[in-house]
């Protein structure tokens, strides 16, 4: 997403824009900077439809099945160095 809005040719090309906006709390419109401020958020996670979890070994997987989207330590624990075929 591109940071949009009215700005004059020459707005965020000096150091007082920064200042001003750290006083002011708004983030300057600079040229030709993408604002990804937004595109990540982990308390909201959006599904990913290209995601498909790749099952590994699991301590208890014949009680439980296997469990998707846990951390990396499980996978570093349970599959030691060869998890970066998993990655």
């Amino acid at each position: 997403m591109l940071i949009t809005g009215t700005v004059p040719a020459n707005h965020g090309d000096s150091p007082h824009d920064l200042r001003d906006a750290a006083i002011t709390g708004t983030v300057p419109m600079i040229r030709g900077i993408r604002d990804f401020r937004e595109g990540i958020r982990p308390k909201h996670p959006e599904p990913d439809a290209d995601f498909v979890p790749k099952p590994y070994y699991q301590v208890y997987q014949q009680k439980h099945g296997f469990l998707a989207n846990l951390s990396i330590l499980d996978l570093l624990f349970n599959m030691g160095p060869e998890s970066i075929f998993y990655l």
